[in-house]
């Protein structure tokens, strides 16, 4: 009985997690970069699932939900952004020709 009691009270004192919600988040972004079709509406679910299992189970206000959609969009453009420099700055980047060694003699 003593660990029951514990265990009650441990779960009932828990803090809330940050803002916005990565648990969304990440579902989101997920659901957004899923190109084919079939997979796609799985992630979308998935996404459907984690805006209602964290606020269902206290530990997000609906608001950390909202909040995490521009957020996402923020992280995506951030990323697309910073992998269209890697890639512009790797064809720039032109290769060194080395002498061939049949062709010294």
């Amino acid at each position: 009985p003593s660990s029951v009691n514990y265990l009650v009270s441990v779960g009932s004192n828990h803090l809330r997690n940050c803002f916005p919600s990565m648990h969304f988040a990440w579902a989101f972004l997920l659901a957004l970069g899923v190109k084919d079709w079939r997979w796609r509406w799985a992630f979308i679910l998935y996404a459907i699932l984690m805006v209602l299992a964290p606020v269902a189970g206290g530990e997000h206000y609906f608001i950390d939900i909202i909040a995490a959609v521009p957020f996402s969009f923020g992280v995506r453009w951030f990323a697309e952004r910073r992998l269209m420099r890697k890639r512009a700055a790797s064809a720039r980047v032109a290769p060194v020709a080395t002498p061939h060694p049949a062709a010294a003699d």
